[in-house]
This record gives C-alpha cells, sequence and structure tokens, in this order.
C-alpha cells in the first residue's frame, strides 16, 4: 500500500474500503490492510526523467507488488522494480524489497486505523531516494521503520459515492529511513462506485491520481507522481 509502497490500491468495498493510488503505494506506506486471507498483485509502469541527465537512465521503470493478509492484523508485502538501462549504470538489473505491516487498531465508523511497521526490512539496495539520486551510487539500503493512519472522515449519507455525496478518506503517517523522518499522507475521495480520485504527498512532492474499481477484485490508476506519469493494474483474490 502502500510508494514503500514511491507512489500510488486495493479492492474498493462498498463505502468502507480504501481507494490508495498505485505510485505512492511503492514507496509511501498507507494505512490500509490486506484483508486476512487475501493476496493482491500489482504491475506499474512509472515514466520517469532521468536523475542523471549524462547518463539517460531510468526513462521508466516497471514495478511489481505482492500483498498477502497473513493474519486479520499482519500483512506482508514484496516489491520488485526494475528501471530501464539500471544494469549498465548500477551493475544491476533490478530492486527488492520486503515490508510487513501489523494493524494496532483496527479502523471502524467511530475510530481511525492505527498502523506499525517497516519497509525494506531485510536492508536491500532499494531505488534512490532524495539523499541518493545517483543510481551510480547505490539505493536506499535503510530499514525504514513507520506508523500511519487512515479513516473515512466523511461516507454517502444517501446511497453509493457520488459527486453530491463522495466518500471522503484521509491519510496520515511519519516514517523515518526511506521516509525521510518527514510527515506523509493524503485524501481520497470515492465520487462515483467505480471511480475515485486521490492526492497523496509523499518525500519531495505529491501524487495526482484516478483511480477505476469495476469489481471482481480487479483495480486500474492513472496518475501523475512527483510529476511523473504512472499506470497500474491490480488483482485481489482469497488463497
Amino acid at each position: 500500500m502502500r510508494l514503500n509502497r514511491l507512489l500510488l490500491i486495493l479492492v474498493l468495498v462498498a463505502v468502507s474500503a480504501p481507494l490508495a493510488l498505485a505510485g505512492d503505494m511503492v514507496a509511501m506506506p498507507t494505512g490500509d490492510s490486506e484483508p486476512a486471507g487475501d493476496f493482491t498483485v500489482n504491475y506499474i509502469y512509472w515514466k520517469q526523467s532521468s536523475p542523471v541527465p549524462a547518463l539517460h537512465v531510468r526513462e521508466y521503470t516497471s514495478i511489481g507488488e505482492f500483498f498477502v493478509g497473513v493474519t486479520d492484523r499482519l500483512e506482508l508485502d514484496y516489491d520488485y522494480a526494475a528501471p530501464n538501462h539500471w544494469s549498465r549504470v548500477a551493475n544491476q538489473a533490478y530492486v527488492n524489497e520486503l515490508n510487513a505491516y501489523y494493524t494496532v487498531i483496527k479502523e471502524t465508523p467511530k475510530r481511525p486505523s492505527l498502523i506499525v511497521g517497516a519497509t525494506n526490512l531485510t536492508a536491500n539496495d532499494w531505488l534512490p531516494d532524495s539523499g541518493r539520486p545517483d543510481p551510480t551510487t547505490g539505493g536506499d539500503n535503510r530499514v525504514s521503520p513507520f506508523i500511519v493512519s487512515a479513516y473515512n472522515v466523511r461516507v454517502p449519507q444517501h446511497g453509493p459515492p457520488s459527486w453530491q455525496d463522495p466518500l471522503l478518506r484521509l491519510q496520515a503517517g511519519w516514517g523515518t529511513g526511506f521516509s525521510e523522518s518527514q510527515f506523509f499522507g493524503g485524501v481520497e475521495a470515492m465520487i462515483h462506485p467505480k471511480w475515485g480520485l486521490a492526492i497523496l504527498d509523499y518525500q519531495v512532492g505529491p501524487a495526482y491520481g484516478v483511480g477505476w474499481r469495476p469489481g471482481y477484485g480487479f483495480a486500474a490508476d492513472a496518475a501523475f507522481d512527483r510529476g511523473w506519469p504512472l499506470i497500474h493494474v491490480g488483482w485481489t483474490h482469497p488463497y
């Protein structure tokens, strides 16, 4: 859930479920948790400008994500990222990380969720951050603890969500390491039973996106994350 989730994903169930955008799910922890017994598989295509223009690297990044609800409180995530031309610059073709979320307080209509966890539990060489923008020097290999919360501050009063009667959801968190000891979060809105909007702010800039939830566990998002466009598709299913 999560751009680690650099960026913006999940199933929308009635009015209580999140919209979470794929881009910030690659790096930004979110206050949503995978239900016990479910897994989600995502693919993200993230178009990016080069952090090292002379080297012409990272014109785009392909990102794969796998989330699993181990119990009703524990979620484990695996993220895989393969930046274009990465291998000829950093001598590695991809990076990966393992993340964990533990729900201390479950969200209810009267109280927000409270989730603690950490990204990059195995201290792998992950994507570069603002302090390490050059892939030739390696990415961020820190274990990065976080705390995050989410809550539906408004639910539709007259049936399914609409422009006139939307679902509004807030996300707020704080983390160290890759999260740079900063606050992060955003607002999400369902304006139709299958369509939503979101603004998420993480690290150095906001992400703006549109989400589509057609049903049967499928999800799709189109967004601009830090000024770069991305497309996300995902599928959730019981295991």
